[in-house]
């Protein structure tokens, strides 16, 4: 039809759009992204901020052993590994990802409201369903941090990501801060276990407001690969093929196995720890872990600005090393409150920086036409040391103990953290440095050997 092909011009438009430039179009769509990106964090951190610290507590508490509290680890790290990369396959062939972000979300956030009515059911089923649902909310909830990871990296320029991302993630944080302290309070306070249906129930309303907040965001279309049929195994190969940026997501990727799989091979050994070595209350777990998370809060900021000036990777270095050490060193001050809550903060600084640069760096080192294969393969190598850590953890804990099992944590994640530093090449920077002083040494000796002449 020949008056579609029709073009709007100046007369056609309204006042305000001939006004606007493409500049200020842009900001103005920039803002109205970073406002709904923010209310969705600020809600979905609420959500995270009530759950995860306490899911634990809450199997432990229905009689999961260690074996048990593994399994809440690795089925969602098994779910994540295996659907992943098929998954990113979905997400690059979608024509719109603001709709798998939703769908994903909502189904995601549903599982949640589920597990609010454990505590009605028959006591021998209770531990078994914590375990169960946890599994379950992890299949909705692969596809939906790749997709949500795609859409927020197209929504904001990469030169605004560290300040975009550290300041949305501190007043997430902040919020889940108050999730976190009014969990444990509310495990305490209201009878019976009406505290675990109140935490599970408010945290599936908050996360499906989260998934209303982003229904609000514009969609920017990033670039996409071509559609193409390819084996599992060839799609996780690819990043590190990439002839530019292959050798830093290879150093990054064995960094982040390595620091996962400390991370979770200690994950079982806490609420033992807080619970049966400890003796600790809800309100005083809640309270070291609100600790952590306010830290996160007020570090993040710094955080984003060292990423706007020296880079995510400078960042990812010099925060992981925190965490890294903190399992052990936490574990020896379990005698002392105030020192637990020393580290908790210190635990927060590292985090803050992880964070921040983990999702960046997963954006950074792929190319952006393979974002979303990139996303899954990252968290596909994440969830690979979940599932080792998780197998490896629980018997660990029962045949050495918390102590051991801490101890091998800390030195696991050391291990990761120096790997990750390869991205740098230290022998490139340690031969820049030599020829350094090799070049003031020569000027040294010209300069001398002038002043003898003379």
């Amino acid at each position: 039809m020949e008056e579609s092909k029709r073009t709007m011009t100046d007369k056609d438009m309204p006042e305000e759009a001939r006004v606007a430039t493409p500049e200020s179009l842009k900001r103005k769509n920039l803002r109205h992204n970073y406002k709904w990106a923010v209310t969705d964090g600020v809600l979905a951190y609420v959500s995270a901020g009530m759950v995860p610290p306490f899911i634990s507590i809450m199997a432990l508490t229905y009689g999961a052993n260690a074996i048990g509290l593994s399994m809440i680890n690795l089925l969602p790290s098994l779910v994540n590994t295996l659907l992943f990369l098929p998954f990113a396959g979905i997400a690059e062939r979608s024509k719109s990802v603001k709709k798998l972000v939703l769908l994903s979300g909502y189904l995601t956030r549903s599982v949640f409201l589920a597990m609010a009515f454990i505590p009605f059911m028959p006591q021998g089923w209770k531990a078994d369903l914590v375990i169960a649902l946890n599994a379950l909310q992890a299949v909705p909830s692969v596809l939906y941090l790749i997709v949500w990871t795609d859409m927020m990296g197209a929504s904001f320029p990469q030169s605004e990501w560290g300040v975009v991302f550290s300041r949305r993630n501190a007043l997430a944080n902040l919020a889940s801060v108050i999730g976190t302290v009014a969990a444990g309070y509310l495990i305490d306070w209201l009878p019976g276990e009406w505290g675990y249906f109140a935490i599970f129930a408010i945290s599936g309303i908050t996360g499906m407001l989260s998934i209303y907040a982003l229904q609000h965001i514009k969609e920017v279309p990033s670039p996409k690969a071509e559609t193409r049929s390819i084996s599992v195994f060839k799609r996780l190969a690819m990043p590190f093929r990439d002839k530019k940026l292959g050798r830093r997501f290879a150093y990054f990727s064995a960094g982040l196995f390595l620091y996962n799989l400390g991370i979770y091979l200690s994950a079982p050994a806490f609420p033992m720890f807080y619970v049966k070595e400890l003796g600790l209350t809800k309100s005083m777990i809640s309270l070291l872990n609100t600790a952590g998370t306010l830290f996160v809060v007020l570090t993040s900021p710094f955080w984003g600005r060292l990423s706007r000036k020296r880079g995510n990777a400078i960042v990812f270095a010099y925060s992981t090393i925190w965490q890294a050490l903190f399992p052990y060193f936490y574990y020896i001050s379990g005698k002392d409150l105030g020192m637990m809550f020393a580290w908790q903060a210190i635990l927060g600084f590292g985090v803050a920086g992880y964070n921040l640069s983990m999702f960046n760096l997963g954006l950074e080192y792929v190319d952006e036409t393979e974002r979303p294969n990139g996303i899954a393969v990252t968290n596909t190598v994440i969830f690979m040391s979940g599932i080792i850590g998780s197998l490896i953890g629980g018997p660990l804990m029962q045949m050495k103990g918390i102590g051991a099992t801490f101890l091998v944590s800390t030195i696991i994640r050391v291990f990761g953290w120096a790997v990750f530093l390869a991205v740098f090449e230290p022998s490139k920077i340690m031969g820049k440095v030599f020829n350094k002083r090799e070049s003031k040494q020569t000027v040294a000796k010209s300069v001398k050997n002038t002043g003898d002449k003379s």
